[in-house]
């Protein structure tokens, strides 16, 4: 029978994390997007911190210190940006691509040349148009 690791302690922000501060205990990964844990950059007994596992990253309100895999390694090491993730790709055993900080949501506004939908139509056939408006 082969022995895997919790899915918490695979996260690359727990690695990286646990390869500069190893006693810092992370959190059970519960599937929520920020968890509660002890700070492991500071000695405390209240938790202050807060991990996300789906970010990769993890944030103390209590010291002020945050980031995600590469801002960590940068801050740890003091390394540029094409280092970290170098480095990020050592201390995983695998290559590392930073999360997306973009939105999954569409722009409302449409692009030129995009074909309307039926909700940007300013008069549709089903569409009542109020009196004050001219036709």
């Amino acid at each position: 029978m082969v022995m895997t690791e919790p899915s918490s302690l695979a996260a690359p922000i727990v690695r990286v994390v646990r390869h500069y501060y190893p006693d810092w205990e992370p959190p059970e990964d519960r599937g929520q997007a920020w968890i509660k844990c002890l700070c492991p950059f500071h000695a405390e007994s209240r938790p202050s911190a807060s991990v996300s596992y789906t970010k990769g990253a993890i944030a103390c309100h209590g010291c002020g210190r945050k980031g995600d895999v590469i801002s960590l390694i940068r801050t740890e090491e003091g390394l540029a940006y094409g280092a970290a993730v170098a480095r990020a790709k050592e201390i995983l055993g695998r290559s590392y691509e930073p999360v997306s900080r973009g939105s999954g949501r569409k722009p409302g506004r449409r692009a030129f040349g995009e074909p309307r939908t039926p909700r940007s139509e300013r008069r549709g056939a089903d569409r009542e148009v109020p009196p004050w408006i001219r036709r």
